[in-house]
């Protein structure tokens, strides 16, 4: 089945056998290609419909190849968009501002994602948010920062690389490290490797069956020995 269509999406003709024609020199109407042709002929109702607005039709009109035509929808009445029927224009608006805020998603994605990158976020909200980002691949240059899902975990780049097999995250200490878990408060302590991953000031861990609060910035000393202090329960 075709749909032909006006400017505005609504469906003018309903067709069983539609195609595109161009007038010859001659006057002769033929068919042709997409690319060749001045108007859509339909024969249901034996009429042309030109592509751009011209003579006293100041209309343009688009072809739609669709597999089958809901019995309710009537040519005049109804509009077409995306694969959907509507019967007015206020259902048509509709579909549009929620077209706009599907297509708005992706980019609040991809703002969050940099801004989690950069640090502006801590470790709670980003994990909230753990399917904002991207699972780890190799081989893809990675950025220190970079944030990626890893066997239902996120882990967090440490140094730029570009990734390999056997560097994956949970395995390869030194390029990545765990976020934090929001759902536990005390998580385990992990070797930091330097300032880049330090704990800092009052963030809390377990580590040898206790809860520690950090008691300095930038902490990258093993909890009992420096740098900590116990928490009782």
């Amino acid at each position: 089945m075709y749909l032909i269509l006006n400017h505005a999406e609504r469906i003018v003709d309903i067709s069983e056998e539609a195609r595109y024609v161009k007038r010859q020199e001659n006057g002769v109407i033929v068919g042709c290609a997409q690319e060749e042709a001045d108007a859509i002929y339909s024969a249901n109702t034996d009429a042309f419909y030109p592509l751009e607005p011209t003579g006293y039709i100041g209309d343009g009109h688009t072809l739609e190849s669709v597999k089958k035509v809901p019995d309710e929808v009537t040519a005049g009445y109804y509009f077409y968009h995306n694969g959907e029927f509507y019967s007015t224009e206020q259902e048509l608006e509709k579909l549009a501002q929620a077209k706009a805020m599907a297509d708005a998603v992706p980019v609040a994605s991809l703002v969050f994602v940099s801004l989690a990158e950069k640090g502006e976020f801590d470790d709670t909200t980003i994990t909230e948010h753990a399917g904002q980002f991207p699972a780890w691949v190799y081989p893809v240059a990675y950025a220190a920062g970079a944030i990626v899902q890893q066997g239902g975990k996120l882990y967090r780049c440490l140094q730029a690389h570009t990734s390999q097999e056997d560097w994956a995250p949970g395995t390869a200490a030194s390029l990545w490290k765990a976020v934090g878990n929001p759902a536990a408060e005390w998580p385990a302590w992990s070797q930091p490797i330097g300032a880049v991953d330090a704990y800092s000031l009052g963030a809390k861990v377990t580590h040898n069956k206790k809860r520690w609060t950090s008691t300095a910035d930038n902490n990258v000393w093993e909890p009992g020995v420096y740098g900590w202090e116990e928490v009782s329960k």
